[in-house]
């Protein structure tokens, strides 16, 4: 085989793993710059609601590779389903928030979510037992 053959040879089997290298690579997800839009409300302050939007954004890159979280946002009219109806067994003074967002799942997917997609309205349920921490207990579409 003449060198120049080999060469070739060996740099088309160069690339031809890093392409296979790199489909198997997904970046973590990003939330850095969501725009965030907090509606006054009835039963949370903003210094609340905002300590739950950092729950949100503070796990996102590391659940939701290969996305990117572009809004967040609190609405009063939608805090009925807050708390999920799969939510039997509730502690005494539970309280649950919703927030809703835009999130796009880059070319390379995420899970069942389809590549190249915005999704938008989101949702991110949250709950917080006696005025504690807020905590992520369930995310999707409405239910």
């Amino acid at each position: 085989m003449k060198p120049l053959k080999k060469q070739m040879l060996v740099v088309f089997g160069i690339v031809a793993l890093a392409l296979l290298l790199l489909s198997f690579y997904k970046p973590a997800g990003k939330a850095e710059s969501v725009k965030e839009d907090f509606a006054s409300s009835k039963h949370y302050s903003e210094k609340e609601i905002q300590a739950a939007a950092e729950v949100v954004k503070g796990g996102f890159s590391e659940v939701f590779k290969n996305c990117r979280l572009d809004t967040l946002s609190y609405q009063e009219k939608l805090q009925k389903y807050a708390r999920l109806k799969s939510e039997k067994e509730v502690a005494p003074k539970t309280e649950y928030l919703l927030l809703t967002s835009t999130l796009y799942v880059g070319p390379a997917g995420y899970e069942n979510l389809r590549p190249n997609t915005f999704y938008r309205d989101w949702c991110w349920y949250l709950k917080r037992i006696d005025k504690g921490e807020w905590q992520l207990y369930y995310f999707g579409n409405l239910e």
